[in-house]
């Protein structure tokens, strides 16, 4: 990746960043005046119990053994949500308890009188036939409050295959019944809630109760149908409301606690790592601003206050994990590779150990999941912590193996000989990401001849080192400084034969110009006449 191109792409990073931190702590208005807002990330998340304030209750029932005891829960818990309480919680607790927890609670009493209420629900004949059951609790799927044709509520009530056989032939034996002996008696427990009329036969799975109910009282009535489901009667033996205040107070401390926290880490990581300090900023950025629109969009997930805890334990993997990748390239680098090298190497060779560590990071959540849920040990506020840790943990793999990955050779662009080993590429990657080869091993450069070393000792001046791209193309200028020696000495010998044998044949005037004055002698007398020469010149009088 060119140095142009490296800039184009940071600033394509910042240009996204930018805008999803901004949509994930600030709510955004649009429309007429404002009339509509983009809620930020961390304003949709929900919050639990122990934030947002609600009702916490035991319940101790009548099951016979532990698989009731979990229908009932679920059937409780799902009675909740569909009555307009989506993050109610009820889970079992020991051998025949349940717990409940529903955040966020306008009021509380009428939670607390719902779930008291509970009993075993039956559709019977009029005592007059015989009051004999139709059909139960266990065929009864759903009831749920519909506007009518004529815009009185009406309650829908869906049932099972079994229950349409034997409802279909009650209606039949019914509608030709009179009055007042036409009716279904609908019981929950030793109480008559309702007593509709049959005017036909009804063979279908869905049918409808009408009446002159208002909203209340078809919700309350549909509600206490579905509570009956549970085929359990219910003891309260622990109830509590937790206010919000306490929750809000230990929201805020612990942001900023969290807050505090990220910039020590941060002026930590810039001041060891340096730009690999600026890349883990950030890759954080972005860890954090995916896990808050994650926690945000999925269903079923609230954010506790140990879930606050499994954010930090994932940001400080995340770190960990980052940590690890920059120690491997410092090691890759020491070893007298390349910067471009040193990076890949130290994010291929420390995948294994990231992997490793996640996976039984992974475990536990999961076995924390599993213990909240059907064992019921901690309940929500262990739950929670396991699914924030959960998410977490994805998020910081994605983050360090590919973010960071992407960054650091984004930033390595600004670095020209980051496939060389020259002092030039070792400074910028000394001063821009605090890499540094082993002086005691070092053998990336080359020093000079032990006489030019001598000599520089001698002088004061410290040996110059060559690189070893620098001593090779220094070997390669000797050699053809070599070569041309060796040519030039060729073709000096073979001018002076064809000398000689001129001299021999009498040719002497055929050859060159140049060469026509030329006298040739012994080397012993030529060294002789040469220091007769400079005998002369030394001694001859001035």
């Amino acid at each position: 990746m060119s140095k142009r191109r490296s800039i184009i792409w940071l600033c394509v990073v910042g240009i996204i960043l930018l805008p999803v931190m901004i949509f994930t702590f600030i709510n955004v208005p649009f429309g007429n005046n404002g009339r509509w807002q983009l809620r930020g990330s961390i304003h949709a998340i929900d919050l639990g119990i122990d934030i947002r304030g609600g009702v916490y209750a035991i319940y101790v029932t009548n099951a016979d053994n532990q698989q009731q005891l979990t229908h009932a829960a679920v059937g409780m818990q799902a009675i909740l949500q569909q009555r307009g309480f989506p993050l109610a919680t009820v889970v079992p607790l020991g051998a025949n308890s349940l717990r409940v927890e529903v955040p966020d609670v306008a009021d509380p009493s009428l939670i607390l009188e719902l779930l008291g209420e509970p009993a075993r629900l039956e559709f019977r004949m009029p005592y007059a036939l015989g009051d004999a059951v139709i059909f139960d609790y266990r065929q009864l799927i759903n009831a749920t409050p519909v506007i009518g044709a004529g815009g009185n509520y009406e309650i829908a009530i869906n049932i099972r295959w079994e229950g349409q056989q034997a409802f279909a032939a009650a209606t039949a034996d019914l509608a030709n019944q009179s009055a007042p002996n036409n009716y279904i008696a609908v019981w929950v427990g030793d109480t008559r809630i309702s007593a509709p009329t049959v005017s036909t036969t009804i063979n279908s799975p869905n049918f409808v109760i009408q009446g002159q109910f208002t909203h209340d009282q078809a919700l309350r009535l549909a509600t206490t149908m579905m509570a009956g489901t549970l085929g359990l009667e219910l003891d309260l033996v622990q109830s509590s409301v937790i206010s919000a205040t306490l929750g809000e107070n230990a929201l805020r401390l612990g942001l900023i606690a969290g807050i505090i926290g990220m910039l020590l880490v941060f002026a930590f990581m810039v001041l060891v790592y340096r730009g690999f300090g600026v890349i883990t900023i950030i890759s954080v950025l972005f860890y954090f601003a995916i896990v808050m629109f994650l926690l945000a969009v999925i269903p079923g997930v609230a954010l506790t206050l140990p879930g606050i805890a499994g954010i930090i334990l994932g940001l400080g993997m995340a770190l960990d994990a980052k940590i690890i990748i920059y120690e491997r390239i410092r090691d890759e680098f020491k070893q007298n590779k390349t910067l471009r090298m040193s990076t890949r190497a130290g994010f291929r060779k420390s995948l294994s150990a990231i992997i490793d560590f996640n996976v039984t990071s992974v475990l536990s959540a999961i076995v924390l999941i599993v213990a909240a849920r059907m064992f019921a040990l901690g309940g929500a506020a262990i739950e929670g912590f396991a699914i924030v840790l959960l998410i977490g943990i994805a998020v910081s793999l994605f983050s360090a193996l590919f973010i960071t990955r992407k960054l650091a050779h984004m930033f390595m662009a600004f670095n020209r000989d980051a496939d060389k080993i020259n002092p030039e590429s070792d400074e910028f990657s000394r001063k821009f990401f605090g890499l540094q080869r082993m002086q005691e091993d070092e053998d990336a450069y080359i020093s000079l001849d032990d006489e030019e070393a001598e000599d520089a000792d001698m002088s004061g001046d410290k040996p110059k080192k060559l690189s070893r791209r620098e001593r090779r193309e220094q070997e390669r200028r000797l050699k053809e400084v070599d070569k041309e020696f060796e040519s030039d000495s060729s073709e000096f010998e073979a001018q002076a034969d064809d000398i000689e044998f001129a001299q021999q044949e009498g040719e002497l005037d055929l050859l060159p110009d140049e060469l026509a004055d030329v006298d040739f002698v012994e080397p012993d007398q030529q060294n002789s006449s040469d220091e007769v020469a400079e005998e002369d010149k030394e001694y001859s009088p001035t």
